[in-house]
């Protein structure tokens, strides 16, 4: 998540990999597995997931997109919730109204429905 927020910061993420080629690989189920359950600035490897690093770079800013395009309210508010603590479940459900794994879910159906998952920096 926090490679995901540096990236949007920064404009920067996925670079060499389209939204369509991302989208694609996610329908394929190649895809980041959110999780909620560790530590907030505990890094997972893009191997872990078999993908690359742009790739899952990509991926992980999509995702945030989508969730500042829900609600860009929240998302400012999460953010600054999340310099004041080193947990991550709890700041995302109270400003999202769901868990990652709910709102990863509401991401994919955007997907699914040819939204996307947001606008992300622009595809190469």
């Amino acid at each position: 998540f926090h490679e995901a927020v540096a990236d949007m910061v920064s404009g920067a993420g996925g670079e060499g990999v389209s939204r369509g080629d991302a989208v694609a690989a996610i329908r394929a189920g190649r895809a980041l597995h959110p999780d909620s359950t560790g530590k907030l600035w505990s890094l997972a490897r893009a191997g872990t997931y078999g993908l690359s690093g742009p790739m899952l770079h990509r991926q992980s800013r999509m995702f945030l997109d989508f969730l500042q395009q829900r609600d860009p309210g929240a998302f400012r508010r999460f953010l600054s919730d999340l310099r004041e603590e080193r947990a991550f479940a709890g700041p995302f459900r109270a400003r999202f109204g769901g868990s990652v794994d709910e709102l990863w879910t509401a991401f994919l159906e955007t997907l699914e429905e040819g939204g996307g998952g947001g606008a992300g920096a622009p595809a190469p």
